[in-house]
């Protein structure tokens, strides 16, 4: 067969774009009958960069009534797929935003079945077109995929002038505390993503981490509950996977951000630059944030014959800088190979002040000893990674080869330097405690994509991650008599850690009749330790081997239903946060040390999901189970009269039960109002921890928005956390809610943004309880959220549309990450 191919008169212009496909999708209003079962096949592509044009319009012509009879929308890789032609000749015509219609003569086709393969047709860009454009994206705040849950955050305005964490708190699915400790349905054992690789600023801790994380480069977040076995298996209770904006237009582009508050100030800039095959993208951001600190704390210990009563109270005030820099360059090396390399920076330096007193009473109540605490602390973290990445397609559809390389290094200094005060406000005692801490990863991946039909594909790849820990603390005495720090050899060590994982994976999707799919995979994974403290000359070995399966089963409905089961088996590995042995007494009274004999968790996972979507309504429902053995969790315990140690443990198992729902409607089309319900049961079950808890707990949120017209538009997002269950109590329950306003300046180039924070409420306590047979604690924190931020943001740059080709490859961490230090 042949056919000729010619560019048709300029297109005329367009003011929106179309929603992104699943798959190659029917053009709706055509005058659509199965009058055959010939196929049309064939890919859309760029002119000039030979890249593939994702959502371009392929219309069938009957040149006999020159009406369109049937025709598909291009997927991500520019294929598209037309069925049920029947004898006949027909002409294509193939068109896009931006882009010159291209029109193509088929030879006339006589036959009721075969298939004609077109292969590559070339869009030719309309300049024309181009200066007219006003390009509308229609994508939902959320959107529900067949593995996982998508918070779009740059539809959501309120998110201005905040960093990372505030934005996961109106994710679905997702609870995040007020120190920043997120969980998924309950349960904080989560794998943490940036563009589907893990970051270096991630190995301590997360709550820390997600500050360096401007909202205003973020694009969206990825929750997937039942990952595949292509995933690495780290991450019980499921993965999340951060993607920030990226920029595909031709020429420069960018936009610029400044946000003032009360309580924080945020500033980003994003430059990208692109030419012909090759792009250039640069991303910076930063926040600052300032607050005053209060906390409260009783606790009563028992012991035989008698009990103390332990009251404490802390102020002072929190600062802290918190950047992430980012610089990827891509390239294409042919038509269907290539390379992207990148390299990141981020760092953080959070300090504070702060007042302690403590009172110890005896049984009766009365004073024995109390003392003053005035200390310092210095919290500094550097992160560098390095990422190079190669991808490579076949001819054959959905065929494609990626290699990728990851070196990741994150320096960690912790310092504290404190004075103390006797009941006679006189100095008796000085101490000097230093951390020095690192963290360094190497990880090598191979993937392999094979589609043997178009029903039918499978998976396999292979990968390591060689991961070498340190941690060298330091702990000094003040020697009065000779006026200086004397290092204290007994609290002060060096330890080593080195953790190496080799995996391995297949996975098999199968597309069966009447619109069941199935999903199963198996993944395998070594893991060996080695650690070893210097100066005690003490080592430890630890191997084990975890065959890591999945399955998940889809039915789809009509109307917009589909019907979901999954099981799936997940492990989490502890990382420098919980393994550190360094002991931290800053409050002498309430030390911590981190557990470097850790052995990993690991949970089976089964769900069970409904979701219905219609053009003004969607639902999405699951119920859960969560059985987990060996659990890592913080664990109390008296160590003497008045000291009280917080530690990690591995106790037996836990049982989280639950179920969620997700809405959304839209009652009229510029009025949007979404929310989100998580209500679960923990059963926690351990031989070492007397009275181990079970509980109920709870988190809803609302999100609505509405646009005003000419430019201004509102948003309101509010939200609570029931308290939170733990092995030995709860910690505290908390709520939050904000407003804001945005007006578009300069033809939509620039905008201002006024938002306010809970502003009937100055403070908000935070009250916990912690109980074992030997003690009763309370606590209380004030956490101040009233807040006002006023931001304004720019763009620049050609509206020069040129899609890309999406890079879908990615390498994930396996470590579990810590949560912030402010919890008991």
């Amino acid at each position: 067969m042949s056919f000729r191919l010619w560019p048709a008169s300029p297109a005329k212009p367009l003011s929106g774009q179309p929603s992104a496909p699943k798959a190659p999708t029917a053009i709706p209003g055509v005058d659509k009958a199965a009058r055959g079962n010939f196929k049309i096949t064939g890919i859309v592509k760029d002119a000039s960069t030979a890249e593939a044009v994702e959502f371009a319009t392929v219309s069938i012509i009957d040149l006999a009534t020159q009406k369109p009879i049937d025709g598909a929308i291009t997927d991500s890789k520019g294929k598209f797929l037309i069925t049920n032609i029947g004898p006949g000749r027909y002409q294509l015509a193939v068109s896009f935003i931006g882009y010159e219609t291209t029109r193509l003569d088929l030879a006339e086709i006589k036959e009721d079945k075969g298939e004609i393969n077109v292969g590559e047709i070339k869009l030719n860009t309309d300049a024309k077109v181009l200066d007219e454009i006003v390009v509308e994206d229609s994508r939902e705040l959320i959107e529900d995929r067949i593995d996982r849950l998508v918070y779009n955050a740059e539809k959501d305005l309120t998110n201005a002038g905040g960093d990372a964490t505030e934005v996961l708190r109106k994710v679905p699915l997702l609870s995040v505390d007020l120190d920043g400790n997120v969980q998924i349905r309950g349960n904080g054992n989560i794998r943490v993503l940036i563009n589907n690789k893990p970051s270096s600023i991630m190995a301590g801790s997360v709550a820390d981490a997600l500050k360096q994380i401007p909202a205003e480069i973020i694009k969206s977040v990825e929750v997937i509950t039942s990952p595949s076995a292509r995933y690495d298996a780290e991450g019980t209770a499921g993965i999340i996977n951060i993607i920030t904006k990226k920029n595909t237009l031709q020429g420069l582009s960018g936009n610029l951000s400044l946000t003032g508050g009360l309580r924080g100030s945020n500033f980003s800039a994003n430059a990208n630059y692109r030419w012909n095959k090759a792009g250039l993208a640069f991303n910076s951001g930063g926040r600052l944030i300032y607050a005053p600190f209060e906390q409260s704390t009783n606790r009563q210990s028992f012991f035989e014959d008698f009990s103390t009563v332990i009251n404490q109270d802390n102020e002072g005030r929190r600062n802290g800088i918190f950047g992430n820099t980012q610089l990827t360059f891509d390239y294409d090396l042919s038509k269907r190979s290539s390379l992207t390399a990148g390299a990141r920076i981020g760092y953080r330096n959070f300090d504070s002040d702060n007042l302690l007193r403590s009172f110890t009473l005896n049984s009766s109540t009365n004073v024995e000893s109390s003392f003053t605490r005035d200390f310092e602390n210095e919290n500094r973290n550097n992160s560098l990674d390095f990422n190079l990445d190669y991808l490579k397609t076949f001819a054959k559809p959905g065929r494609e080869l990626s290699l990728l390389a990851l070196y990741s290094r994150s320096l960690g200094d912790t310092f504290y330097e404190l004075d103390q005060l006797n009941n006679n406000l006189v100095l008796d005692y000085r101490e000097r405690n230093n951390n020095d801490s690192f963290n360094d990863e190497l990880t090598f991946q191979a993937d392999y994509v094979h589609p043997f039909t178009e029903g039918i594909k499978f998976e396999t790849g292979v990968k390591t991650v060689l991961r070498n820990v340190g941690s060298d603390f330091q702990f000094f005495n003040f020697d009065f008599d000779n006026q200086l720090f004397v290092e204290n050899s007994d609290r002060s060590d060096e330890f080593n850690y080195d953790q190496d994982v080799w995996s391995g994976y297949v996975s098999l999707t199968y597309a069966l009749p009447r619109k069941y799919a199935v999903q199963v995979g198996m993944r395998y994974e070594k893991t060996e330790i080695a650690g070893n403290f210097v100066t005690q000359d003490t080592q430890f070995t630890q191997s084990y081997d975890n065959w890591i399966p999945n399955v998940i089963l889809s039915k789809e409905f009509k109307k917009g239903q589909k019907l979901k089961v999954s099981y799936n088996r997940r492990i989490q590995r502890p990382s420098i946060f919980f393994l550190n042995p360094f002991i931290n007494y800053a409050d002498s009274l309430n030390i911590s040390q981190g557990n470097p004999t850790l052995e990993p968790e690991l949970t089976d996972n089964f769900e069970l999901g409904y979701s219905l979507f219609s053009k003004k309504f969607s639902l999405n429902f699951s119920a859960y189970w969560q059985r987990t053995k060996d659990v890592i969790t913080s664990v109390l315990e008296n160590v003497s009269e008045s000291v009280q140690l917080t530690t990690f443990q591995n106790v037996a198992r836990s049982n989280n039960y639950g179920v969620s729902l997700f809405g959304s409607v839209n009652p009229i089309k510029a009025w949007r109002i979404s929310g989100n319900v998580n209500v679960y049961y923990v059963d926690f079950d351990s031989p070492t921890v007397s009275n181990p808890n079970a509980n109920i707990a709870y988190n809803f949120n609302l999100n609505s928005s509405l646009d005003f017209g000419k430019g201004w538009s509102a948003q309101f997002f509010g939200f609570f956390n029931s308290q939170r269950v733990q092995l030995q109590g709860l910690q505290g329950a908390f709520s939050f809610y904000s407003l804001g306003v945005k007006k578009q300046l300069f033809k939509e180039k620039g905008a201002v943004i006024l938002s306010i924070a809970n502003p009937f409420a100055r403070s908000l306590s935070l009250r916990s309880s912690f109980e074992d047979d030997d003690f009763v604690t309370q606590d209380i924190r004030e956490v101040f959220i009233r807040d006002v931020r006023l931001g304004f943001e720019y763009k620049f740059g050609k509206s020069q549309n040129q899609p890309r080709r999406r890079r879908s490859r990615r390498i994930e961490s396996d470590a579990k990450q810590g949560e912030s230090d402010n919890n008991r």
